[in-house]
């Protein structure tokens, strides 16, 4: 399985604006995407800009099918101001 791993870093007057646009997000893929089997968001405690999120699609294809989905799209246009920085990590999945 194929994880991607991203971090945000939003500038502060939008992180409230940034959590309702990446939950739709999370549950856009969730539900529309037979390949995306999970789409976790989290909030650091200690900077309420930073945000993290982890994903887990079937394989690097899959992620690349969810890049050219309609909602990734949306997703990415209406966070293009909000953030200062992202940083992708990708990964092969080791199950137990």
């Amino acid at each position: 399985m194929f994880v991607l791993t991203v971090h945000f870093q939003i500038h502060p007057h939008h992180a409230d604006a940034f959590v309702e646009i990446v939950k739709r997000q999370a549950i856009n893929s969730k539900e529309k995407e037979a390949d995306c089997l999970q789409f976790d968001v989290a909030r650091s405690e200690t900077d309420n800009s930073h945000f993290f999120l982890y994903e887990i699609y079937t394989d690097a294809k899959a992620f690349e099918a969810h890049k050219q989905t309609p909602h990734f799209a949306q997703f990415n246009a209406a966070i293009a101001d909000m953030v200062a920085d992202k940083q992708l990590g990708r990964f092969e999945r080791i199950e137990p």
